[in-house]
């Protein structure tokens, strides 16, 4: 599991920036 997890509003942002999804 992630130590740190962004609220899904910046969630969809950081994955996206990250490309995980």
């Amino acid at each position: 599991m992630s130590d740190i997890i962004p609220p899904d509003n910046d969630n969809i942002r950081f994955t996206r920036g990250h490309a995980f999804h």
